[in-house]
């Protein structure tokens, strides 16, 4: 690359969203960390995540059954605000 006067062009790929310094309770760690239960509907859990698109971000939800690891529930929307 040297030799042909290349280099590379770094794109920051995210920005980091997360709060780490706020004062809101963390809520207790019902699942002691154990994420195999193995019994359906015993214990769920949610992620987010953003994808990019050409007309802007949209926001993606998911609920994943951890008996099964089956998702059991999605929302895909432009805003993070939730729907009652």
């Amino acid at each position: 690359m040297k030799k042909l006067h290349l280099r590379n062009i770094v794109k920051k790929k995210f920005n980091v969203t997360t709060d780490s310094n706020h004062k809101s309770t963390v809520p207790e760690d019902k699942l002691d960390r154990d994420l195999k239960p193995g019994t359906l509907a015993a214990a769920w859990v949610s992620d987010i995540t953003y994808i990019k698109t050409k007309q802007g971000w949209l926001f993606l939800t998911t609920v994943i059954d951890l008996g099964d690891r089956k998702v059991i529930g999605w929302a895909l929307g432009a805003t993070m605000k939730a729907i009652h």
